[in-house]
């Protein structure tokens, strides 16, 4: 139970009103990233032509009582970096948290780096991705917004391993 604040004296109840709060197991999370060459439904992958589009699937789930208080956007940043000569870079997706989803339905988020973006380089280069998962909240300040990091963050460190090859002449 948590200590409340006494009322004046002039209140007609004059006993202190009860709280509950629900303790930390009150909000769970998992979460996992998949890399797909071209679209997310069909099976991950760890090649993929450079004229084939990157898709990365990330997917996370809150359980407890404590997530229907959640409010603010989920900041999902995909980065890579090659072994080699190759790029290294991230891309970034908000996605605006949802507090009714209900028990059994979880986050979603689809990113797809543009065919060509990795490029296959002399031999075929592979490039290594990592996401990490952060929420966020926007407070209104002087007419516009400012966006604050959030209580949640978490990762998926290697992802996969790429190796984007060249297309066949």
């Amino acid at each position: 139970m948590a200590n409340t604040e006494q009322l004046p004296a002039t209140s007609v109840n004059r006993e202190p009103c009860i709280v509950e709060i629900v303790p930390p197991g009150g909000l769970t999370a998992t979460f996992y990233a998949t890399v797909h060459a071209g679209e997310p439904d069909i099976p991950p992958t760890t090649i993929v032509d450079e004229s084939q589009d990157i898709v990365v699937k990330a997917r996370w789930c809150i359980q407890g009582d404590l997530r229907h208080h959640l409010c603010g956007t989920w900041c999902l940043k995909v980065a890579w970096e090659s072994c080699g000569d190759g790029s290294e870079g991230h891309q970034v997706t908000h996605v605006p948290f949802d507090p009714c989803l209900p028990d059994n339905r979880c986050y979603e988020a689809i990113v797809r780096i543009p065919a060509g973006r990795l490029g296959a380089g002399e031999c075929g280069t592979v490039y290594c991705f990592c996401v990490t998962l952060t929420s966020e909240y926007d407070c209104p300040r002087d007419g516009g917004a400012q966006r604050f990091a959030g209580p949640t963050f978490g990762f998926c460190r290697n992802v996969a391993c790429i190796m984007v090859r060249a297309v066949a002449a």
